[in-house]
Order: C-alpha cells, then structure tokens, then sequence
C-alpha cells in the first residue's frame, strides 16, 4: 500500500443516526477511481488518490490508539452530537485533539471541520474546535443533501492544506458552455457554488464572455483553476467553445467534462473529451459536478504536494506539475525557451508512453532545457541534482 500523505479522519459517537449516509459522502469524496472491469489495465505509478487514507472512528479509544500514526497532513471531520460531547471518554479525544491542532490564524497542516447538530453541542466543544465550526446544519440545505454537502466542504478544506503552497488554494472555476443550450446549467452551478456557506468566498464562477481571449488571464491562473466543460449538442459547433477548451489544455488547467448530450449516438469530437474526467448529471445533481471539479484539483495539489515535500527547496529545481500529458502544442511553444532548465511532470506517465518517450526524445532531439519527467523519474532524479541547468 503506497504510505499516505493526507488523512481525513471523521469521527463520530456509535449512537448518531446521521453518522452513516455522511461518512459514506466523505469516503466517496476521497476515494480512488475504480477503473472499469472491461478496461485493460497497465502498470503504472500509483493514482495520486492512492496517497489519501480516509478512515472514521466510533470508538475514542480506538481513534487515540490509531493517532499516533495519522500523516502530518490531516483533515479531522467531527460529526458533533451532545451526546459526543457529554460522553466523558470523547471529551477526552476531542480534548487532546483540540490542544494539537495549531491557532486558527495558522492553520499549519492540520485543521479540523466540525459539524455540530445543534449550538448547544458545539459550545461544549474544545475553543479550538469551536473555531472550526462548519456552518451549522440548517443552512446547509435540505437534508437528504447535507452529507453531500459536508463532502464539499471537506474538500474545499483539504485543498487548503495540499499544495506546493498551501492556504493559497483560492479556485476559479471556468464554465465554458454554448449560450444556445448550456445555460441553465452553467447558472445552476454558479448558484449552487453561491449558495453553500464558505465556499462562496473562496471560489469564482466565471462564465467566459464569448468573443473574449482569455489566454493570458487562464496562463496567470492555471494552478488555481479548473474548466468546467459542459458538453451539450452545442459546445463542439462553437467556435468559441472549441478555443476555450484549447486554451485550456496548452496551459495545463484541470478540465471536467459534464456530460449533457441527449442524443443516444455520440459523434466524433475533434476535442478530446474522453481523456478528462466526465460528469453524467441525468438527474440535474449539480453537486456532483463539483464535487469531480474539486477532487480533480486536490488530485493535483495532491502530487504538488508529495513533490514539495521530498525535493530540497534549495536544489533550484524549476518544476511543475500538469494534470495530464501536455499537448504539443504547448512542449513545442516552451521547448525554446532559452537558458532555462524547466521540468514538468506527468502524473501516471506510463498511461501514455509512446507519446511521452516520443515527446521525450524530441525535447532531447532539439536540444531544448524543457524536460519532460513522469514523478517517480522526477523524485529520484532530483536527489542527485544540486542546481538547474545541470
């Protein structure tokens, strides 16, 4: 088993009805793709999902056994109840929890998301606990929605602990869709992203104004972005559609596609929609749809993450993580820049290994300072180098 990098631990008192629909939300946030059965399987690195442990915990006891070998990087999701509260062996818990968690003001690389059923239970909680109060539950929308909900939050939270530089994790998500059919699912996603209580400070919906060339504005924000593509029987005849979605790609930006074609035959696409993860929404879910955005970002942070970690800050690597193999429009446009020794790293390179070693082979052929590394390469690679250029 690859060794974590981030736990989310959620806790929860044995007696709380509610505790099973949102403990199963929270794990199907944070779990590993399953592939199709019918999909041929390549060996390959580990899916970056693999380096998150998502466990919960009924039993204070077995949560205070089970501590002391929780990752540095952690997310503890406590389902509060009075009943939590007023059960002495919990108190204790919550209490050694509470006294290791840093000053809300520096968050450090643990923090807590607490979701209290009523204000009393969460003003029995430890001070620093309390500080972490989600927004309480009836604001969080109907009930049946609530654990779906908490996920996103947990989420939004994890991403604020993840990355090359974390807490800076603000996220734009683009919205690019065809104004003929995609609209009202474009405004249902930005109301959704409104309406829950946090996330509306920390995420911008931007809706791409048709005509407009937003190169420069999504080069400048590529870490901090996804596109949310929602292919409808319009997008791929929209010319401003197919350029966004482009864009997109020769800058490295995450991209989710949203499923929205009702025709039952497909026809083909000169975009690569299958390469991304696809959001199928028959039900109009629009939580789902940000749920696949979220994950796909923390799936980035994720490896930004396992790579700051282990390359010395002062061996004077340039890298960068893409979220996919780049297209060759975009090795082609940095290959020539001069003097400049840059690595990117494909996460799960081997998925594609033609073209990688193809891309390879040219960079080298060219005699350009770009290289192309999958991240196991890039890990043991920068262990014997001191300083760029080398």
């Amino acid at each position: 088993m690859t060794q974590p990098l981030f736990d989310v631990v959620v806790l929860h008192h044995a007696a709380d009805p509610t505790a099973a629909a949102r403990v199963k939300a929270l794990r199907q946030a944070f779990e590993v793709p399953t592939p199709e059965t019918d999909t041929p399987q390549y060996a390959n690195e580990p899916d970056p999902w693999t380096y998150v442990n998502c466990a919960a915990y009924s039993d204070p006891a077995e949560f205070e056994r089970r501590a002391p070998a929780i990752s540095k990087r952690a997310l503890f999701v406590i389902l509060v109840t009075e009943k939590m509260v007023d059960d002495p062996a919990w108190g204790q818990s919550l209490d050694i929890l509470a006294s290791a968690l840093p000053r809300k003001a520096d968050q450090g690389t643990r923090n807590a998301l607490c979701f209290a059923s009523s204000e009393a239970a969460q003003g029995k909680l430890p001070g620093r606990l309390r500080e972490r109060q989600a927004p309480e539950s009836s604001v969080l929308g109907e009930r049946r929605l609530r654990p779906h909900t908490l996920a996103l939050l947990a989420l939004h939270r994890a991403r604020l602990l993840l990355g090359a530089a974390p807490n800076q994790n603000k996220l734009t998500l683009f919205i690019s869709h065809a104004k003929a059919d995609g609209l009202f699912l474009a405004l249902s996603l930005r109301s959704l992203i409104q309406e829950v209580p946090e996330l509306e400070n920390w995420y911008d919906a931007d809706d791409i104004q048709s005509g407009a060339d937003w190169s420069e504005t999504i080069e400048a924000a590529a870490a901090n972005s996804v596109l949310v593509a929602i292919r409808t029987e319009g997008y791929d005849q929209s010319a401003w559609c197919r350029r966004e979605f482009e864009t997109a790609l020769a800058h490295g930006v995450p991209i989710v596609v949203v499923d929205a074609l009702l025709r039952p035959t497909v026809t083909a696409s000169s975009l690569p929609f299958a390469a991304m993860p696809t959001v199928r929404i028959p039900d109009g879910n629009t939580h789902r749809v940000l749920t696949a955005a979220l994950r796909e970002h923390v799936r980035l942070l994720l490896v930004e993450t396992l790579v700051a970690e282990r390359v010395p800050q002062d061996a004077g690597l340039i890298w960068r993580v893409w979220p996919r193999f780049p297209t060759l429009s975009a090795i082609q446009r940095y290959a020539s820049v001069p003097d400049i020794t840059e690595y990117w790293l494909v996460p799960q390179a081997t998925q594609v290994t033609t073209e990688f070693n193809a891309a390879r082979d040219w960079l080298g052929a060219v005699k350009s300072p770009l290289r192309l590394e999958s991240v196991d390469g890039f890990l043991l690679l920068a262990g014997t180098l001191a300083a760029p250029n080398h």
